[in-house]
């Protein structure tokens, strides 16, 4: 019940509209920049400036086991749609979601995350280049994190890229017969 449909828009180089359904449940999501955000068509309200409820999860990727090392205190949840990740953040049904994909993973839910008040940015803090993406890359160069606006250093704290050694990068694993 989890696969949603997701459709953003993009003015300006910027993510400026966005409309996320669940068909299996009804729920819906939309936002259009300068109307704000809703949920099943009631207005979300802004996302708190400070502090998080602590059974609020962390949305993340299904490999992120393998891909970070996370010391979030509490719960981490996969949903399945980076999305529906971001969705959830604009609500306020997580504090944050991580993932790396591609620009049309994103856009409708960072339209519906930043009109509630969130951010998402690179894990290293950079913004996103919203405009290149749309013309040089098909996928992020880097995972983001999309949180509210106030707490979005806080959760990346909590979030480290682990370094997976690869087979080149061993001299000694290179010639192995």
């Amino acid at each position: 019940p989890t696969f949603c449909i997701s459709i953003g828009l993009m003015r300006a180089g910027r993510p400026y509209a966005g409309v996320i359904r669940f068909p299996v449940t009804g729920a819906h999501y939309s936002a259009v920049l300068g109307v704000g955000p809703f949920y099943n068509g009631q207005p979300i309200k802004a996302l708190p400036a400070k502090g998080f409820a602590n059974d609020a999860p962390l949305c993340v990727p299904s490999k992120s086991h393998l891909k970070y090392k996370i010391s979030y205190p509490g719960k981490t949840r996969n949903i399945g749609s980076s999305a529906a990740h971001l969705a959830l953040v604009a609500r306020g049904a997580a504090v944050g979601a991580i993932s790396r994909g591609s620009v049309w993973d994103f856009a409708a839910g960072a339209a519906i995350l930043i009109q509630a008040g969130g951010t998402i940015k690179y894990l290293d803090g950079s913004q996103i280049n919203w405009k290149s993406l749309l013309t040089d890359r098909e996928r992020l160069p880097q995972p983001v994190l999309g949180a509210p606006r106030g707490l979005w250093r806080t959760m990346a704290s909590y979030i480290e890229v682990r370094n997976i050694p690869t087979i080149s990068s061993h001299p000694d694993l290179m010639n192995l017969e």
